[in-house]
């Protein structure tokens, strides 16, 4: 054989290298390479600015409790989705620990919101990388992202159904119909009522920006998906509420319904607390200033004659996804509104590249606005964080003392608010107490447990008659709560009637 067409063999591993560092060159400050980026900046400013072995919140206590069996748990209540069980359940497996639930919790969410976001790169290029920006500049993800929370799983699911979509509409591979169903189907699993919601402003969206040819052959998949994520809640509902009416009208119960404007209150809660209606009455004079700068900046996003489709659509798809929270659900906490945001950040991005695109010194302002919200959001996350951090140590100081008062028996405690966070430190199962008739629901439960001692934890306002309770002295409990134990020797008199 001729030396010149000898095959030449190179060691293995210096071809690995070889292709890594092509691999690299490539993905070097393309919008992918951005995209990872802003993710692990996204992780270690969580891990920098919160303490991570804050104490559990009330919904946190609730799905900490149902998705390991090493808890004690009070219940699960009608409104909620499974979805969030499974993302934690790994690590409940291996451990216990707060810490690591922090940690694990963090890393978990900025690789969703880089899946979510990276959907936008193929279609729209650095979009993708700015919109993402945008989105993690405000204090919601900020906070959220180490919390057990599904919102902002939904809002990552949320966008990259929507990119998934803009693909489709450029060049109609079927596998971006596929990935849509999965994401939908995956928003559908976190919350039910979200995954409903952004199916009708994916098609709504659709129908208004791109063509019906474009929603007809997304029908299918958008069912698919529908479908699949919304069966574990259908099971669920016929197995533990008696079918998905049943299940429907408890869940209206807890969380409201019913026309209302809640939008002064969600711009009085954008500053916090996590969940309203808000005492106080005035609005953010800074919130207010980035929510104006955010307009502005999608408005020149709509604008964007290179990328109008894209941009329009995700504003469309997140107003829809908006309303219910303000024109229809009572609870109100600005979680609720990630989705929304996320969405309205790609149009907002774009925006800022049309300035920056169009002249230098109209983007560098853009830029610097944005950097002044990040800087109100940092803000504003490291004192909601602080505040809340002052608040689960309050909760777990009470139930360092029921768990005391409780001693290495079964233990059954009832409170104004069920409060799980004591249930999921203690062990004891609990209940909301009813003021008005707190002496039939002690003698309720000394009949379901006889021999079992009911604590009951008050904070602020106890009923008038205490008599018949004998007060927990030494208790270590914080200012304005107190503890009571019901005697088990005896029953408790019940006023009926």
């Amino acid at each position: 054989m001729d030396p010149a067409f000898r095959p030449r063999h190179r060691p293995p591993g210096r071809f690995l290298l070889v292709a890594s560092v092509k691999s690299l060159a490539k993905l070097r400050f393309s919008p992918t390479f951005w995209v990872v980026l802003i993710a692990i900046s996204f992780f270690l400013t969580q891990i920098i600015l919160f303490d991570e072995g804050r104490f559990v919140e009330f919904d946190e206590a609730d799905y900490i409790s149902e998705a390991s069996s090493r808890f004690t748990t009070n219940g699960w209540d009608a409104h909620r989705s499974g979805g969030i069980l499974w993302l934690v359940r790994p690590l409940l497996l291996v451990s216990g620990s707060l810490v690591h639930l922090r940690w694990y919790l963090a890393a978990l969410s900025a690789i969703a919101v880089g899946l979510g976001f990276s959907r936008w790169v193929r279609p729209c290029g650095m979009l993708a990388p700015v919109g993402m920006s945008v989105f993690l500049v405000f204090w919601l993800p900020l906070f959220y992202g180490s919390e057990v929370s599904p919102n902002l799983y939904v809002a990552s699911a949320a966008v990259g159904a929507a990119g998934s979509m803009i693909a489709f509409s450029r060049d109609e591979r079927r596998a971006d119909l596929a990935v849509l169903a999965v994401f939908l189907g995956a928003a559908t699993y976190l919350r039910l009522s979200d995954g409903l919601v952004l199916s009708v402003g994916i098609v709504f969206g659709a129908a208004v920006v791109l063509q019906w040819r474009i929603v007809a052959r997304a029908l299918s998949p958008i069912g698919a998906g529908l479908l699949v994520g919304a069966l574990p809640w259908l099971g669920q509902a016929f197995i533990r509420f008696g079918g998905p009416l049943n299940r429907l009208e408890a869940a209206v119960e807890i969380v409201g319904g019913g026309f209302r404007w809640n939008l002064g209150q969600y711009l009085r809660l954008q500053d916090g607390p996590l969940i309203g209606p808000d005492r106080v009455q005035s609005i953010s004079t800074a919130g207010l200033g980035v929510l104006l700068v955010c307009v502005v900046l999608a408005g020149f996003g709509v604008a964007d004659a290179e990328r109008r489709r894209g941009p329009r659509f995700a504003l469309v798809v997140g107003i829809v996804m908006a309303l219910p929270y303000l024109l229809y659900v009572e609870a109100l906490a600005p979680r609720f509104l990630m989705p929304s945001i996320a969405l309205v950040a790609i149009t907002v991005g774009a925006g800022v590249l049309r300035l920056w695109r169009r002249r230098i010194g109209f983007g560098i302002l853009a830029v610097l606005l944005l950097a002044g919200a990040a800087f109100w959001s940092g803000f504003t996350a490291d004192r909601v964080e602080s505040e809340q951090f002052a608040q689960r140590e309050e909760i777990r100081r009470v139930a360092e003392s029921v768990a005391v008062a409780a001693g290495a028996g079964r233990c059954e405690f009832l409170s104004q608010f069920g409060h799980p966070q004591i249930t999921l430190r203690t062990g004891c199962t609990g209940a909301a107490a009813d003021l008005q008739d707190l002496r039939c629901q002690i003698g309720a439960v000394q009949r379901r447990h006889p021999g079992v001692d009911v604590i009951i934890v008050l904070v602020s306002a106890p009923p008038e008659e205490t008599g018949y309770l004998t007060p927990i002295d030494g208790s270590k409990v914080p200012q304005d709560w107190t503890l009571y134990v019901a005697p088990a020797d005896e029953s408790v008199p019940c006023d009926i009637g």
